[in-house]
């Protein structure tokens, strides 16, 4: 069995602002991304997230506004090597209901720069538009994640991947969306339409779909030069997954390979996403993304520790990063005068979201490890 240790709870009082932690002067303007996330690295297990990856996602996120820590927050982090890399993305996300008014890049001079890149002037255009007008091509638009793969050779602020959702309800409304609003919003977000094989590819594979399977996101993996987009898919029983790569014709060792990764860890998971890069051909990688229904945690279902024991085995995930993983879901009181009036508190959510298996063309298995945090604010 795994040994676990506590990861120190979170409670951002005056008198640790005070303890070393750069903090905005009087003078700035407005407070960053990155001046939250240095007060949450604490909780997360020097395993997973080391100091070069605490200074790298501190690099990119000094661009983005203070306000977005209120969304969602994942970092990724890869699990069979030793190093503690991670990647992060943040939600510029809406509800239920309508998309809140969150600007996107912050007034430190690190975004400057970025308002004069076409690219970035696309997202930003976009994403005012659907926060602040919520057009009708965009109504059904329920959530867009920025992606940061780090590091990032190419940009010192490395362009994000984008990936977007569909509105909630029925699998057949989801879907309809999906086919009627995503090549726009491609098109919004990158500047390009995708190309007329990928139309009639996208629409092949929405009508191959089983019965209660849907797209879940788009990915516009862009940023690493691929005309490319992931689908992920959900899709309700393993078994579909497999049924599901059969038919859109995906190349059959893949799939046998996929078909043996699901088997190895079908008992400790009850959700699945399937992710497929799709041109006017498939891609040539596979993920499986692994979820517990309800979002259970190592603290109420004892299936996690069972499935990392396994997956270090299998040496898909090195022992300490299986120890920092059990240790990380928690929560805890969140207080901070960057978050405005001080009276003000949350509760800081800590959780593992998913596991993702990747199955890649000639390449090993590899395992990703997503972990979310959100802030609640309390009542």
């Amino acid at each position: 069995m795994l040994d676990t240790s506590p990861v120190p709870q979170l409670r951002c009082s005056p008198s640790v602002l005070s303890k070393g932690l750069a903090m905005p002067s009087s003078t700035d303007s407005i407070v960053s991304l990155a001046d939250h996330l240095a007060l949450l690295w604490s909780t997360y297990p020097a395993a997973l997230v080391g100091d070069a990856t605490r200074t790298a996602i501190a690099a990119v996120s000094r661009a983005l506004h203070g306000d977005l820590i209120h969304n969602p927050f994942i970092v990724e982090c890869p699990l069979g090597i030793p190093d503690a890399v991670a990647d992060f993305s943040i939600a510029a996300r809406g509800n239920d209901e309508r998309p809140p008014r969150v600007p996107l890049l912050s007034a430190h001079p690190d975004s400057q720069a970025l308002r004069t890149q076409p690219s970035w002037q696309r997202i930003d255009r976009f994403v005012q538009t659907w926060t602040q007008a919520w057009s009708a091509g965009h109504r059904d638009l329920r959530e867009l994640w920025l992606k940061f793969d780090l590091p990032s050779p190419q940009h010192s602020i490395p362009l994000p991947r984008l990936f977007f959702g569909g509105p909630l309800g029925d699998a057949y409304a989801r879907n309809q969306s999906f086919a009627q609003n995503a090549e726009q919003i491609v098109t919004d977000l990158t500047g390009q339409a995708p190309s007329s094989g990928f139309s009639t590819r996208f629409r092949d594979l929405l009508s191959k779909l089983p019965d209660r399977g849907f797209v879940y996101q788009v990915g516009i993996l862009g940023a690493h030069g691929s005309a490319a987009l992931r689908l992920c898919l959900h899709l309700p029983q393993p078994e579909q997954i497999i049924l599901y790569l059969k038919a859109i014709g995906c190349d059959p060792v893949l799939t046998e390979r996929v078909e043996a990764q699901i088997e190895h860890v079908r008992s400790y998971f009850d959700l699945y996403l399937l992710h497929i890069d799709v041109a006017e051909d498939l891609g040539t990688t596979i993920g499986v993304a692994c979820f517990q229904r309800y979002h259970k945690q190592p603290t109420t279902d004892a299936r996690w520790e069972q499935a990392l024991e396994q997956l270090v085995q299998r040496q898909l995930c090195t022992r300490s990063k299986a120890v920092g993983l059990l240790a990380f879901p928690s929560s805890s009181t969140y207080w901070s005068p960057l978050l405005g009036a001080e009276s003000t508190t949350y509760t800081s959510q800590r959780c593992i979201d998913h596991l993702k298996l990747i199955v890649e063309d000639k390449q090993p298995t590899r395992l990703k490890a997503y972990l979310s945090h959100q802030l609640i604010a309390g009542s």
